[in-house]
């Protein structure tokens, strides 16, 4: 399970050959409709070597924060491992080159991570943590995988949802709420898988006057290796998230133009053909004012 297999495969693998990439700034927040809740904390720190997880989490719904102590961006997924595999064979696959039969990601539970923190950042969300062995995987800068144990909870209590400014539905393949301007500043964003595939977001700063077909074009010349990649510098997001999962993500977005965007890659027969979601048409280009 190394990097060279996982990039065939996982979001926005071919974006790898860009080479380290320091991100944008995000204005700190001050934890607007998060952290008032009544909801256990989790922090996992991601540096450019690898991910430190937290020890003795529990299921159930939990404010997660990424920090991202590393010099570069950081974007991740989460996802479950299948509970027939034993935790020998995981060890193993994870030493070993090629890629494990497990590994579906339309077969696989994906978290829908707070994603996409600046290096020195934090990126904060609301997601329903199920108990069992959860895979952390960069598939761009090829940090070392990590494995995090949650453990059932003994006793489950009410989880309250954090109140949302604005819902985002995560469809084939588009993005619905995104139809009007939004505010700036700090809000909390409920995003929600209603498709039939895995999905996730990333959200970019663009120059007045982008139209999806514009940005969509630059996409793809970036995955042809042509031009810097310089455009791409996604300022929060969320990790891949399976169909019928929701998460509440917090953003700190100033006025201007941007761009949402779905980077899974779609199912082909040749894992190498990669073809993301964007490329057929899961962009959206909105407003903040």
């Amino acid at each position: 399970m190394n990097r060279r297999s996982f990039l065939r495969t996982a979001s926005g693998a071919t974006i790898a050959a860009l080479g380290p990439r320091v991100g944008m700034a995000v204005a700190a927040s001050d934890d607007v409709g998060l952290a008032g809740l009544d909801l256990p904390g989790v922090t996992v720190t991601v540096d450019d070597v690898g991910f430190a997880v937290p020890a003795g989490t529990t299921a159930g719904r939990v404010l997660m924060t990424v920090e991202n102590a590393g010099a570069n961006q950081l974007h991740f997924f989460a996802a479950r491992v299948p509970d027939d595999v034993a935790d020998e064979q995981l060890v193993a696959e994870m030493a070993a080159d090629g890629e494990p039969a497990w590994f579906d990601m339309t077969k696989l539970t994906m978290l829908g991570n707070p994603d996409w923190p600046a290096p020195g950042g934090l990126a904060k969300g609301v997601v329903d943590l199920a108990a069992g062995r959860w895979l952390l995987l960069d598939p761009i800068d090829g940090r070392v995988p990590a494995i995090w144990t949650v453990s059932e909870a003994a006793n489950r209590v009410s989880e309250p949802e954090p109140r949302a400014a604005v819902e985002v539905g995560l469809e084939e393949m588009a993005f619905a709420g995104l139809d009007g301007p939004l505010a700036a500043g700090a809000q909390v964003w409920k995003i929600t898988n209603r498709g039939a595939l895995e999905h996730e977001i990333a959200i970019l700063p663009v120059a007045a006057g982008t139209t999806e077909t514009m940005f969509t074009e630059q996409i793809a010349g970036m995955l042809q290796g042509e031009g810097d990649g310089g455009f791409w510098t996604p300022v929060g997001g969320q990790g891949i998230a399976s169909r019928g999962v929701t998460s509440w993500q917090e953003f700190d977005l100033t006025a201007g133009t941007y761009a949402a965007v779905c980077m899974t890659p779609s199912a082909r027969d040749d894992p190498a053909d990669f073809l993301p979601h964007a490329l057929m048409g899961m962009v959206r280009i909105f407003t903040v004012q």
